[in-house]
């Protein structure tokens, strides 16, 4: 290049790269939490800590109970909810696919015929004024260079978001077999309930004809008849109540399942469950993130976004593209093949953004944007998730000692029951004294039984917050820690 035009083209290519658009100043805010920041305190001191306490994949089975691992197993089959996450995890498993398929070259072939007639008044004779057909057969090539890693970058992040999509799919099978345990435990509490309320209304009809009885011989007024009255109605809607609960939660179940109503006129009255001892892994919180499946998927979303980020500022940089063909053209079919027909095309370019009215800049500032929610939402679902763990500890130890004095309780009731009976054998007591004593115990097995219940649902609740027993796919890799997904 001479001296007269050397100066000129690096002015105007120094130009050129000053009014490039860019980047700066643009970036995201927000930083993931690890785990290990979250200090447990002395929220979890003097529970029993063990590694065999993480919840195995098929944890209800630890109950014994065949219905329920029938209605489990149903579920998991059958429920709509699952097969809406399972097409989300398959059409983000496609899209992952074909940003795969968009980083390599494409190759084409194709025949045409195109007829026009040429006005004479555009291209004299011969061609002008008749009609002829152009034929043309040929392959056709293109290929984009990712030289900034952009394409590499959509292709991982959507990667990352069919990974996190199959996580949640698996966090939706684990929640599934919760809510159905859950579902149990209230179907059985309330079938207890119903034969508890029977034996209570059963106790308010005889202490009425009682009353009736001593209201007829004048040892009672009024007033004992009305309240004796009052108890047998209440005992009545009570047990109304127990029954719609009952029913209640067989519907359900049979919903969980995936069934029709019909499916909980099938349900039999569970025997009592067992809850499982108190007990929590040794390498909490640690290992947290990876049981648990909605903190796994939260942060396969950061790494998705982190890439989405690297791909918008790859597109600020110049890049290469080369389309390429080769083929034959004709005005007439029979010459088509002939060797003069044939033609070739190359055309590679460089492409570089000048000005572009700030798009680039607005997408990368999305980017960001969604970037910062992402971690946001990572961050608040692993502070969820060990909340939920602390919360379900502390439920479960009130829980215990709220069943430790109950069980007293109930034995001092039963104990009372008893002497009540011996008593009114030997005439030192009356019938209706010794009725009274009965409701107090039916009272006392009415509230072990809903404490009993309401710590088996605990116990499931711990389950979930545990991760449920999720464990990743074979074959599909862990996310990467919290400091490698800032972009």
């Amino acid at each position: 290049m001479s001296r007269t035009f050397k100066f000129p083209a690096v002015a105007l290519g120094a130009a050129l790269l000053a009014g490039c658009v860019s980047p700066g100043g643009l970036k995201p805010q927000q930083v993931p939490l690890a785990a290990n920041r979250l200090a447990l305190g002395t929220t979890l001191a003097g529970v029993a800590r063990t590694p065999a306490a993480w919840p195995a994949a098929a944890w209800w089975r630890s109950f014994h109970d065949a219905q329920l691992d029938h209605l489990i197993d149903t579920a998991l089959a059958d429920n709509p909810d699952l097969a809406v996450a399972a097409a989300r995890a398959r059409a983000a498993t496609a899209q992952a696919q074909g940003a795969d398929a968009a980083r390599l070259p494409t190759l084409g072939a194709g025949v045409s015929a195109d007829g026009i007639r040429i006005p004479p008044t555009v291209i004299g004779a011969p061609l002008g004024g008749h009609y002829a057909t152009l034929w043309r057969a040929g392959l056709s090539f293109s290929y984009s260079f990712d030289l900034w890693g952009g394409q590499r970058a959509q292709w991982r992040g959507a990667l990352d978001a069919a990974r996190a999509a199959r996580v949640e799919s698996d966090a939706a099978r684990q929640l599934l077999a919760a809510d159905v345990a859950r579902a149990y435990v209230d179907y059985g509490y309330a079938s207890q309930s119903v034969g508890i309320l029977r034996e209570n209304l059963a106790h308010s009809r005889r202490l009425l004809a009682l009353t009736d009885r001593r209201v007829a011989a004048g040892l009672d007024n009024a007033l004992q008849q009305a309240a004796a009255r009052a108890a047998l109605a209440s005992a009545t809607q009570q047990l109304e109540a127990a029954q719609r609960g009952q029913r209640a939660a067989a519907l359900a179940l049979a919903a969980l399942c995936g069934q029709g109503p019909g499916f909980a006129d099938s349900l039999h009255a569970p025997a009592p469950l067992r809850a499982a001892p108190l007990a929590l892994p040794a390498t909490l919180p640690a290992e947290l993130l990876a049981r648990r499946p909605d903190v796994t998927a939260a942060l396969w979303r950061v790494q998705a976004a982190a890439q989405a980020i690297k791909a918008a500022r790859a597109a600020f940089l110049p890049n290469i593209n080369l389309a390429a063909g080769l083929g034959f053209a004709s005005l007439g079919a029979g010459h088509l093949l002939e060797y003069a027909a044939h033609y070739e095309q190359f055309a590679p370019a460089i492409s570089l953004p000048l000005f572009d009215g700030g798009r680039l800049r607005a997408n990368l500032a999305g980017q960001d944007a969604a970037y910062d929610a992402a971690v946001a939402h990572y961050n608040a679902t692993l502070v969820r998730a060990m909340q939920q763990v602390a919360d379900g500890v502390s439920a479960i130890q009130s829980l215990d000692r709220e069943l430790a004095a109950q069980e007293q309780a109930h034995a001092a009731a039963a104990q009372a029951w008893a002497l009540a009976q011996d008593q009114l054998r030997a005439g030192v007591i009356s019938q209706l004294q010794a009725l009274q004593v009965q409701q107090a115990l039916l009272a006392a097995d009415q509230r072990r039984t809903q404490l009993r219940a309401d710590r088996l649902s605990a116990g499931v609740s711990l389950v979930v917050a545990l991760g449920g027993g999720y464990r990743p796919s074979t074959g599909t890799p862990v996310p990467a820690t919290v400091a490698e997904t800032r972009p």
